[in-house]
């Protein structure tokens, strides 16, 4: 069954969204999103740096997809960690459960104590 978007109940389905550039983003996500591509860069960088000081600069060489898989991964980097600041946003949640519910059997079981 669909919904219309803003009549949705499913807070998960309203999360995600698709896109067909970073343009699309909003720009905090674009800028979050530049500055894993630059330090991609700089890695990368460093490593060419290196191998060119040990004589295997043929391993490195520029091409013309380079950049476009650079900002890929550098999308994906921000995939990964909204994903894993969602993942630790639930077990805190999880964890509040457990020790509400230790809680309560605490008190439950120090009420059935006190009827003996």
């Amino acid at each position: 069954m669909r919904f219309e978007q803003e009549h949705d109940p499913d807070p998960i389905r309203q999360s995600f969204q698709e896109v067909d550039s970073v343009k699309d983003l909003p720009g905090e996500t674009q800028l979050i999103i530049g500055q894993y591509y630059n330090s991609l860069l700089e890695n990368i960088n460093i490593l060419r740096e290196a191998s060119e000081k040990n004589g295997v600069s043929e391993n490195f060489p520029m091409s013309l997809t380079e950049d476009g898989i650079i900002k890929y991964n550098a999308f994906m980097q921000k995939q990964i960690s909204d994903l894993q600041q969602s993942v630790k946003s639930l077990l805190k949640g999880m964890n509040m459960i457990r020790d509400t519910i230790n809680e309560i059997a605490e008190i439950v079981e120090g009420e059935l104590g006190d009827d003996s």
